[in-house]
């Protein structure tokens, strides 16, 4: 049983609210809705994530052709820094994308643990 208190009272708010928007009074029906609702925003959040992954994507490749042109100069001496700086740029990107695929991935894997509860939810509904 909850404790009593403000945050039942909060939770309660919460359950209430979450059963006059979806309209359900059955308590796995309206889990149901939460969690669909929920595995849409992260689906959404991981296709922003790619969109950001193609766009760092893009980000290296034009740095790579930069550093490629630079390298290609006669003299070296006169394009170091910027050399560096640009490769400098492309390590910085590329660890960016590092950490962005590996937020994407962590949120498929909630998405796989989401769907699977729905599908839990939908097992326990046969009869009602």
């Amino acid at each position: 049983m909850a404790a009593p208190g403000p945050a039942n009272m909060v939770a309660r708010r919460v359950t209430d609210d979450l059963i006059a928007f979806s309209g359900e009074t059955a308590l796995p029906r309206y889990m149901k809705f939460f969690l669909t609702q929920k595995l849409a925003e992260s689906r959404r959040f991981v296709n922003r994530m790619r969109e950001e992954a193609d766009t760092l994507n893009d980000c290296i490749a034009q740095l790579t052709v930069v550093i490629a042109e630079l390298q290609a100069i006669a003299d070296q001496d006169e394009v170091h820094d910027s050399l560096l700086a640009a490769k400098d740029a492309k390590r910085s990107e590329q660890s960016k994308l590092v950490a962005l695929n590996d937020v994407i991935a962590e949120a498929l894997e909630e998405i796989e643990t989401q769907e699977a509860n729905v599908e839990i939810l939908d097992g326990g509904n046969d009869g009602v």
